[in-house]
């Protein structure tokens, strides 16, 4: 229900958004959808259509494969999305490059975690994927936690004279801690519940909801509005409205930085 209701705020906020940002941001969301649709049909399998099948619950599904591929491809591009505001911001192409390294890393854990599940569905086999599982996971929560991390350092070092512009890098800190924190904390703690007993489906609850937090990850950020200066105003008038330009700057076009000469 949140994610709807971030989605709708999205849409009809930032109208002027470009159609490229639009396209990517519906797309994102139509994956997950289908990693939404995954989880609902594994429940449906285990707890209704084949309720009390010793047989079938021994097993994992098809809905498992679909959900772990989508997860991935969820965090993937919602990863390379916070890696672009970064490079927007700074243009810092060695730390951009090895945000992108870690990003691939996961995503090709992630996805080989669902070859391997696939190969080996018995849960008493679970063990196979135990390599994939720690790379996709242990990458996956240093990549957000990296992101983050270079995220609020770029923006604490910035310097405005303007109380808007300063207010707005405030918002933009307090949002990478959270959401940075928030995905790397339910990574690992799928991560640790595999490893404790890898054949109970204890880290599955985790990994359900962690392609919601990308996507909530991806609107929140989204709809943090954008402090821009006004059109007609003097170079150092510090009067400014909320607007979102309309490029694939994203949010940090709204940040002004001001450099007054001393003599």
């Amino acid at each position: 229900m949140l994610i709807i209701q971030e989605t709708i705020r999205y849409y009809r906020s930032f109208k002027r958004d470009s159609l490229v940002l639009k396209t990517f941001v519906g797309i994102t969301i139509t994956i997950d959808a289908a990693s939404v649709i995954a989880d609902y049909a594994d429940m449906y399998l285990y707890t209704i259509s084949h309720w009390g099948d010793e047989e079938f619950l021994r097993n994992q599904y098809w809905p498992v494969t679909l959900c772990l591929a989508t997860t991935a491809v969820t965090a993937f591009l919602v990863q390379c999305f916070l890696i672009n505001q970064y490079w927007i911001l700074t243009r810092n192409i060695i730390v951009a490059s090895i945000l992108v390294l870690l990003v691939l890393v996961a995503f090709g854990g992630s996805m080989s975690t669902a070859i391997m599940l696939t190969i080996y569905n018995a849960y008493a086999d679970r063990h196979h994927a135990k390599v994939p599982v720690t790379l996709w996971l242990t990458s996956t929560a240093v990549t957000d936690i990296a992101i983050a991390t270079v995220l609020i350092w770029q923006l604490y070092n910035m310097k405005t004279s303007f109380k808007a512009t300063e207010s707005l890098i405030q918002r933009l800190m307090r949002s990478a801690m959270q959401t940075g924190s928030t995905t790397s904390i339910v990574a690992v703690l799928v991560l640790v519940t595999y490893l404790v007993n890898n054949e109970s489906n204890i880290e599955t609850s985790f990994a359900f909801i962690l392609g919601r937090l990308y996507i909530l990850t991806l609107l929140y950020n989204l709809n943090v509005w954008k402090v821009s200066k006004k059109p007609n105003a003097a170079p150092l008038d510090c009067e400014y409205h909320v607007e979102r330009a309309n490029n694939l700057t994203f949010m940090f076009d709204g940040i002004h930085e001001c450099q007054i000469p001393s003599i």
